[in-house]
């Protein structure tokens, strides 16, 4: 089962992809219940629950080979699984910080919108995925040090991008808005934690949002007057029912010291008092 589940030739790039767990040198004949014990001697909680979730994600892709005759997704599966783990984490904890034994990667977020200092600009973005209809919707929002909206956008994708690639997608084109329209120097929050350290990294994963990383971080080596941080689905609030609604756009639309009416009550609630 350590094979099939790890040891495999094919897993290679997942293996590759969690440096966290080359602490452990496994072996093909260990059995699986040593396996675990290994990790669950030496890993933290956060790490650990990363693991279990790309064991299963391994799993399913397995079964999909064996019984659909589907080729392995390899180069998805550790960014389903941080992104799966993050989902969690929110749906759990909320706004609440991390238990300290948990992992060393996760970052406390405030608990509701924040305006940018003087002179500065905000970019709240996210994005939504229906695989149903094979449609990505980006929502993107923009607002000086008042709190008042600069700028709004949703935008329609016929694609079947997995949602960490959406996320990816939608920080590239809050960065490329804000440039363009010259609403620098700025922050962009977003609301997936694992993308905000891939991006904080400096270095692009080998598995599919690397190349949107890539692209992130020539932006910000060309347009260096820009940061990005993490926040709660509830401190984003704005941007997702942004992207919710874009997945039912006929067509992209951009309002400008403007929003539309479905986030106006998030936009009220967000402003400073």
């Amino acid at each position: 089962m350590v094979h099939a589940l790890w040891g495999c030739r094919t897993l290679a790039k997942v293996r590759g992809n969690c440096a966290f767990l080359k602490i452990i040198k496994s072996s093909d004949a260990m059995h699986f219940h040593d396996f675990m014990l290994c990790y669950l001697k030496s890993l933290m909680s956060g790490d650990l629950e990363l693991l279990c979730v790309i064991l299963w994600r391994v799993w399913f892709f397995r079964n999909q080979v064996i019984h659909n005759s589907k080729e392995m997704e390899v180069g998805e599966i550790v960014g389903w699984a941080s992104d799966f783990v993050d989902e969690w984490r929110r749906a759990r904890f909320g706004d609440q910080p991390r238990p300290s034994n948990g992992s060393s990667s996760f970052v406390e977020s405030p608990l509701r919108w924040t305006p940018p200092a003087g002179g500065l600009f905000k970019v709240n973005t996210d994005a939504a995925t229906c695989f149903v209809n094979r449609s990505i919707g980006h929502g993107i929002i923009i607002r000086d040090s008042s709190g008042m909206v600069r700028a709004s956008t949703v935008k329609h994708i016929t694609a079947t991008f997995s949602p960490l690639v959406a996320e990816a997608l939608a920080v590239w084109h809050g960065i490329l808005l804000a440039v363009n329209e010259d609403m620098v120097p700025f922050q962009i929050e977003a609301d997936s934690l694992h993308l905000v350290n891939l991006i904080a990294s400096g270095v692009p994963p080998l598995y599919d949002v690397g190349p949107i990383i890539c692209d992130i971080l020539t932006l910000r080596s060309s347009s260096p007057s820009w940061s990005i941080s993490h926040v709660s689905r509830k401190v984003n609030l704005a941007a997702h029912y942004l992207a919710k609604l874009a997945l039912s756009a006929s067509s992209n639309c951009l309002w400008f010291d403007n929003f539309p009416p479905c986030v106006e009550r998030f936009v009220l609630s967000d402003a400073p008092v």
